[in-house]
């Protein structure tokens, strides 16, 4: 039986390794096990699904989270859903399960968990298109899913009535297979036709011909906990399930089905004494699910070792007691590229060897060899341009999986050092190649010449740093190679630090690692954050043309899917759309430009500031991507209207006089990027309108350009962001789970560790903010007008008003928790600046100013301390007096928040302002 489509599939994980109930101890291997079975399932020799369609949550993660992402997977799979969670498991007097996370209360389980009923609800209603639904679930007291499992939330039946859709899109045939619950099982001891609790069953259910329904695999019975062996890694049941994933198992075959996997599971935990986990499911679908069988493919099975096959001792008191000392990230080079799997590859489409390669000239010898992100390194036999171009698309097995059902995969990307340059006939420096700054080959270059007569073709943006090279399409395939060239400067230092100055096989190791978390670079920081939106959310579709029976293009629903017009106040200066409008020279006033921009305001210290001893800085973690997070914004034209009635629901622009909004003046105005109150009408976006009505002021606009259709278009974006950037962090020491003075403590040393990874980690960053600031460029020589072509509008993501949206977003959502910290405290800043927000303060730390409740924990709505975008971070310390000099030697206008970096002040911290300073 084939194995479930990888890009029609989804899968999300809850590891929950911390937690503030003195009664429910850390499980640092619940985390540990979570993520090493997303690696497997993103592996390609198990089953090789999209990064993209694996979401993996921590300790931060919140009900709503959790079952958002849960919906989200589950509304996307049309094939399986995978769902799995490990940590405490609670239990009620009704017998009710109860998933525990961070701030759950063991004496009240209704208090910060997740119920089982509301998963399984989340799951069912809408996974309703999922042909199968799997939930596992690694907790004490698991087992209670299967009487929770009953009927009880509409079917897929009577959801398919609902919405006019076949109730089984595989096929006519309607048995009903065995309820949740009540699937029989084959005993490994032998006892057939008995189910999981011991009664009678009806059969496997092989016949039915139904393949439709839900599994859920429990590591407990209801009434049993579930444990840690002493010194493992993972929980006992994930870490039996990680060993055979990991190992395959000899003389099974080319798959292993789920019910296989679970019965050898079974014997092994009897074999132990261990609590039996449990199997409930409709049709057999544990026994229609399959894997791939890594000891099929390598001929044996490997013999496991390490903490994850011991067999151990069990703590005496199960998960809710265990106490397992938390695994070191591993940050080696071997470990390192061990973790990535950067062969995604759909069936049939094999990239084994990554998606680039680093290609390296040996000055003595003349070989040409291929550093590949997958580790390997390859004899290259091309000895011209457009040869090493041949064989990167025939025989080097490079590129990268969609990351979306109807993406496109990636092209092969070839990084070339200054050596390969000049083996390949290109200059190893970039000085004189263009008069415009920009490296870019002349037309006549006898390398370009090579190219045209191989049928390669550079694109419009010519043969620059980022060279994209193609030949027309055949058999209704791209060919298309991609260049990165090292000694060109295409890896901009400030984005990626030193990584074009090391080696070929650590410069592939680090490429390899975004692009397997982001997507494989193509340009700047800037430009591949614009292109993962795409790839992302793709422009079109694959449908039936329901006269001719053939497949046509059509656009993909919540996608941008071709280019608009903007409204004029969104407009950049110098757009055609302005010219004749205004006089040369001439700034538009906010009553006819939409200025959304990040907070830059400053203001002197009140007497009670100055007796203070310091100044301490909060960086709050990439806001732009945190505020794109859920953010509806609008997908297609504007419209515009007259005397609208604001709706905080409809994205657009907004024509509102806010002058007469009055606020504490110790607080910047959340209206203006430089903090000062409005003076009359001007236009805001629709999150600074919803801010506005949130406060409690009225919003009466005299005109709008609204978009009638809405969507989150930017959410899977955000989500692989983040996931790419906690990863990084992850692996630099910093994990997600970390808190208070050991996140302090690990932030202050984390970029002097691999410097490398702090390079991917920095252009993780720079495509985040590049990628929306892409969204609204303006034309070159941004002013009074375009010279030359200026083609950025007829792109479907020059989105101007999207980038505002944004940046409205992020600067409201620190207005927000300024105003819940001032109301919490009577603190206000004194200084902002983008994403940098600076106290007065008592105290050196952070610790020292941010609030937090009776029992120790953040105080909510204010800044919380954590690396996960939105939260915050230290930005520096320095002393009131080193603040009150930068205000009399550079002016009132000075904004000591771009200045407060330094760390913690030194014993004359007086002395080094100049250092900090301009």
């Amino acid at each position: 039986m084939p194995v479930p489509d990888p890009f029609a599939s989804r899968a999300v994980l809850v590891g929950v390794d911390g937690y503030s109930h003195r009664d429910l101890a850390p499980l640092p291997a619940a985390a540990a096990g979570a993520h090493r079975l997303a690696e497997l399932l993103r592996d390609p020799s198990v089953w090789g699904l999209p990064a993209a369609h694996v979401t993996v949550l921590g300790a931060d993660a919140s009900m709503a989270r959790v079952l958002g992402a849960v919906r989200d997977a589950a509304l996307e799979a049309t094939d399986t859903l995978f769902v799995y969670f490990a940590g405490h498991g609670l239990r009620d007097r009704d017998e009710k399960l109860y998933l525990a996370l961070a701030e759950a209360d063991a004496d009240h389980p209704q208090i910060g968990t997740v119920p089982y009923r509301a998963l399984r609800d989340v799951v069912r209603q809408a996974g309703y298109r999922a042909r199968h639904r799997v939930t596992v679930l690694d907790c004490c007291y698991s087992g209670l899913a299967g009487a929770m499992s009953a009927a009880g939330v509409p079917t897929r039946t009577d959801l398919a009535h609902a919405l006019d859709e076949p109730a089984h899109p595989g096929g006519n045939r309607s048995a009903p297979g065995l309820p949740m619950g009540a699937h029989a099982v084959q005993d490994p001891n032998g006892d057939a036709g008995r189910d999981a609790h011991g009664a009678a069953g009806e059969g496997d259910g092989d016949g039915d011909g139904d393949d439709y329904g839900d599994c859920v695999l429990t590591s407990a019975p209801p009434t049993r906990r579930s444990f840690v062996p002493r010194g493992a890694r993972f929980p006992e049941f994930t870490g039996l399930l990680i060993t055979l994933l990991e190992h395959g198992v000899a003389d099974a075959g080319a798959e292993l089905s789920l019910e296989d996997a679970w019965r050898r599971i079974l014997r092994r935990m009897r074999e132990r004494g261990s609590p039996e986990p449990q199997q409930f499911a409709q049709n057999s679908v544990a026994a229609r699910i399959h894997l791939r069988n890594r000891a099929a493919a390598t001929g044996r099975a490997t013999a496991p070792t390490g903490p994850a096959a011991a067999a151990g001792t069990r703590s005496a008191a199960g998960m809710r007691s265990a106490a397992i000392t938390p695994a070191v990230p591993a940050t080696s080079t071997a470990a390192f590229a061990r973790a990535r799997h950067p062969g995604d590859a759909p069936p049939g489409r094999g990239f084994e060897n990554g998606p680039l390669a680093v290609i390296d000239a040996d000055a003595e010898d003349g070989r040409v060899r291929a550093h590949c992100a997958a580790g390997a390194v390859l004899d290259c036999p091309a000895r011209t341009l457009d040869s090493l171009l041949e064989w990167a698309l025939t025989r080097a097995r490079l590129g990268a999986p969609r990351l979306h059902r109807n993406g496109k995969e990636a092209d092969p990307l070839l990084v070339l050092t200054a050596g390969a340059a000049v083996r390949f006939g290109l200059p190893s420096r970039p000085e004189g190649l263009s008069p415009s700054g920009v490296p870019r080959l002349p037309d006549d270059h006898e390398v370009l010449k090579q190219l045209r007569q191989a049928d390669w073709q550079p694109t419009e943006h010519g043969f620059g740093p980022w060279a994209r090279l193609y030949r027309p399409v055949r058999d209704g395939r791209r060919r298309c190679v991609q260049l990165c060239l090292l000694p060109w400067g295409a890896l901009d230092p400030h984005h990626w630090g030193p990584t074009a100055q090391l080696p070929p096989a650590e410069v592939a190791r680090l490429l390899g690692a975004y692009a397997e978390r982001i997507i494989t670079p193509h340009g700047s920081a800037a430009a591949t954050g614009l292109s993962l939106m795409t790839a992302l959310r793709p422009p079109t579709r694959a449908v039936r043309n329901e006269w001719t029976g053939s497949w046509v293009s059509a656009p993909n629903p919540g996608a941008l899917t071709g280019a608009v017009d903007c409204a004029p106040c969104e407009a950049p200066d110098g757009h055609p759309m302005l010219a004749g409008l205004y006089p040369p020279s001439y700034r538009r006033t906010p009553d006819q430009v939409l200025r959304e921009e990040a907070h830059r305001w400053s203001r002197p210290l009140t007497g009670a500031e100055r007796l203070k001893a310091y100044v301490v800085g909060i960086r709050v973690t990439m806001p732009l991507a945190a505020a794109a997070s859920r953010l509806r914004v609008g997908l297609d034209a504007p419209v515009h209207v007259e005397r609208p009635v604001f709706d905080p629901s409809l994205p657009g622009s907004w024509l509102v006089d806010l002058s007469p909004v009055t606020l504490d003046q110790r607080l910047p105005s959340p209206f203006t990027p430089d903090g000062r109150p409005p003076a009359g009408a001007a236009w805001y976006t629709t999150p600074t309108l919803a801010y506005a009505v949130e406060l409690g002021f009225p919003v009466q606009p005299v005109e709008a350009y609204v978009r009638t259709a809405g969507g989150a278009y930017l959410d899977p974006w955000y989500k692989r962001i983040r996931d790419g950037y906690l990863a990084t962090m992850a692996d630099l020491g910093v994990g997600a789970g970390l808190g208070g003075r050991e996140l302090l403590d690990a932030l202050a040393v984390h970029r002097q560790g691999d410097p490398g990874l702090v390079g991917v980690l920095d252009a993780i960053a720079a495509t985040a903010e590049g990628g929306v600031a892409k969204l609204g460029e303006g034309p070159p020589e941004a002013g009074r007008g375009p010279r030359g072509p200026w083609s950025a509008p007829q792109r479907a993501t020059w989105r101007p008003d999207i980038r505002a949206a944004v940046a409205a977003s992020a600067r409201v959502n620190t207005h927000r928790k300024m105003v819940r910290l001032a109301q919490e405290t009577g603190l206000f800043p004194v200084a902002v600046s983008a994403d940098r927000v600076v106290y007065a303060s008592d105290g050196p730390s952070p610790l020292d100013l941010l609030p937090h409740t009776a029992d120790g924990k953040p105080l909510p709505g204010t800044f919380r301390l954590g690396v996960s975008p939105g939260m915050a971070t230290h930005a520096g310390t320095r002393t009131v007096a080193w603040a009150e000099r930068m205000r009399e030697e550079h002016g009132p206008d000075v904004n000591i928040a771009d200045h407060i970096g330094g760390g913690p002040p030194t014993a004359d911290s007086d002395a080094d302002s100049e250092a900090d300073g301009f």
